[in-house]
């Protein structure tokens, strides 16, 4: 029998657009672990792996100790939730790779990019925000389990406690 990822929760918590202010990036990541980015005119399609940062981690580098997860060269940005590797980071125009994600991480409803100009290796980090999911229209059975887009079935209130979305059953919030 097939185990389930157990990081599973952090694709489905990334899962969605996410967009910066001046909409100038835009990535879609997806519970599958997909991801496409926009950027300028150039794009990027790849998977991805996403990894959630344990309370030892944070502990570990605060002691000076290196995080037998990611590595001894890895360091833990301040408010880092989860870690997201992208498989084939270059970011392409046409056939040319303009651009490369160098790392990226989320952390307080922000997921942040760093990106890397491959012709003069300058950087930036980009910070992105996921777009609203809008109210889910998902159904409620006869037996009071809810049915959800995200894969979440079982009881629930207002919102969807896998996704958060806002559920809309019988025309009513």
């Amino acid at each position: 029998m097939a185990q389930m990822n157990p990081d599973f929760q952090y694709y489905v918590q990334m899962d969605g657009t996410w967009k910066n202010k001046d909409e100038t990036c835009k990535i879609v990541l997806s519970k599958f672990q997909s991801v496409e980015m926009e950027y300028m005119q150039c794009s990027l399609s790849s998977s991805y792996s996403a990894i959630g940062m344990p309370p030892q981690v944070f502990m570990n580098q605060m002691l000076g100790f290196p995080s037998p997860m990611m590595g001894s060269n890895y360091k833990v940005h301040d408010d880092e939730e989860i870690r997201i590797n992208i498989i084939k980071p270059e970011i392409y125009n046409d056939k040319i790779a303009v651009y490369s994600v160098e790392e990226a991480w989320y952390g307080k409803g922000i997921l942040h990019v760093v990106i890397v100009k491959n012709n003069d290796k300058s950087k930036f980090e980009i910070e992105l925000k996921k777009e609203d999911p809008g109210v889910n229209e998902e159904t409620l059975k006869d037996d009071g389990i809810y049915l959800c887009s995200c894969g979440y079935t079982g009881p629930t209130g207002k919102f969807c406690p896998n996704c958060g979305k806002a559920i809309k059953i019988n025309d009513e919030l």
